[in-house]
């Protein structure tokens, strides 16, 4: 038996749901070497695969959360109340307990403080759910919860810079007709389905979860100052809340898609301060996503016949077969984006080293905020605990320091903001150019 110390300076994490997986995170020390680690308990529904299963099948795939180990043959709920089949069909499911011992790592994404750190967390953790589904894993629950910042940020070895958690309600490889049975959405994906028969819903795939990394990026870029501080609620941000409401979220999320005015009306509402390089890359994304979400209206009716196996082939196969361009396509966004931050920021530098040198007042440098902890939202259900949190959670009510950004010039003419970006380019406000 291994034996861990309590780490005391942390809190403990518990969901205080009355119904569902019960989960709680002990913050613990190696009493040998002094590493944090993190114990989590939940309870799993009988016939899900565990969770140390499926980490253990990816335990070096790089933006993968480690597993150090795990505990099997822990209780049941029918050890405490008896078979569940007792009872009236559906009221009562079996819950097995599980137990995995998990590396620390750094705060949720929603606690970036720079571009930079956001758009590399974001990247690597689609590298590395493209390692997941090499491997036959589908997440299912992409949430800016369960996409941690690395140990060291941006600073982070390349594919650390984000890691992905918790695969409590991740699949492994099974028949197509099982995973319509079991689909899920999480806070960010679109439910374009929400109005079909249950015997339409089309199988869950590895696309609707590229379109929850789309999702995060737009919650994180406007609703946010590119210091990580909160921008003061602007009527545009009220559909991107009802995004976490799974009442609005498909309307919303639908409109969001289907607005010929919205890349217009998106250029005005997010920051002026983000660079152009993240709103290029918002306009890039959002094309992909709305071209997938065509392409599976179009083939959304054509229902496959089941094979001579039995099996019922997927009707978006055509669509799903291109699995590293598609990768590698979104991918390529991100490095193109961080690309040129990292360029305008060697241009920004150059600058102010000249004004030191000519005795002029040297370039403004925005302030980038204190480290702050992730938020519990009081509109939103709670949700799966962000590995290694450092301090104490703060209230969505709490105040936040106010910061005085006053870009100088030098910046400004290289990372022009949206509106600039858009007028340069003398773009449609339907967002169809390519860039």
């Amino acid at each position: 038996m291994i034996k861990y110390d309590l780490d005391m300076e942390h809190e403990i994490f518990h969901r205080t749901s009355i119904r569902g997986r019960g989960t709680v995170c002990w913050p613990v020390k190696d009493p040998g070497t002094g590493e944090r680690l993190l114990v989590k308990d939940y309870w799993m529904s009988e016939g899900r695969t565990p969770e140390y299963e499926l980490l253990e099948k990816v335990r070096y795939t790089p933006g993968v959360c480690h597993m150090i180990s795990h505990e099997e043959g822990r209780p049941e709920t029918k050890d405490f109340r008896g078979d569940p089949f007792a009872c009236k069909r559906g009221e009562f499911h079996n819950r097995k307990s599980i137990r995995v011992i998990i590396k620390c790592y750094g705060t949720s994404i929603d606690n970036f403080s720079s571009p930079e750190e956001l758009l590399a967390a974001l990247r690597d953790a689609i590298q590395a759910h493209k390692g997941l589904v090499a491997t036959g894993i589908l997440h299912r629950d992409i949430t800016y919860n369960n996409v941690l910042i690395g140990i060291k940020g941006f600073e982070s070895e390349d594919g650390e810079r984000g890691i992905i958690i918790d695969l409590d309600m991740a699949l492994g490889s099974r028949p197509i007709a099982d995973i319509c049975k079991d689909f899920r959405t999480s806070l960010m994906v679109t439910k374009y389905f929400a109005d079909l028969n249950k015997e339409m819903i089309p199988a869950q795939d590895y696309l609707d979860d590229l379109e929850s990394f789309f999702w995060l990026l737009v919650f994180l870029l406007f609703i946010y100052k590119p210091n990580g501080e909160k921008m003061a609620k602007h009527i545009f941000h009220d559909n991107i809340w009802k995004f976490e409401n799974e009442a609005d979220s498909h309307k919303a999320k639908v409109y969001f898609i289907e607005t010929p005015s919205i890349i217009h009306n998106a250029s005005l509402a997010i920051h002026p301060d983000w660079p152009a390089s993240c709103f290029k890359l918002f306009r890039k994304f959002y094309n992909f996503v709305r071209n997938i979400r065509q392409a599976k209206e179009s083939a959304l009716y054509d229902l496959k016949e089941p094979g001579a196996n039995g099996a019922t082939p997927n009707r978006f196969s055509g669509i799903l077969e291109n699995v590293n361009s598609n990768y590698a396509t979104i991918i390529g966004y991100f490095d193109a984006a961080l690309q040129e931050l990292l360029e305008c920021s060697k241009k920004v530098l150059e600058e102010s080293r000249k004004c030191s040198s000519s005795s002029e007042a040297p370039a403004f440098t925005p302030a980038r905020k204190r480290p702050r902890t992730r938020s519990i939202r009081n509109d939103s259900p709670l949700v799966e605990l962000s590995l290694g949190s450092r301090t104490p959670k703060r209230r969505n009510n709490d105040a936040e320091p106010e910061l005085i950004e006053v870009p100088t010039r030098v910046k400004r003419r290289c990372l022009l903001g949206p509106s600039d970006l858009l007028q340069a380019e003398g773009s449609d406000s339907d967002g169809d150019s390519d860039f």
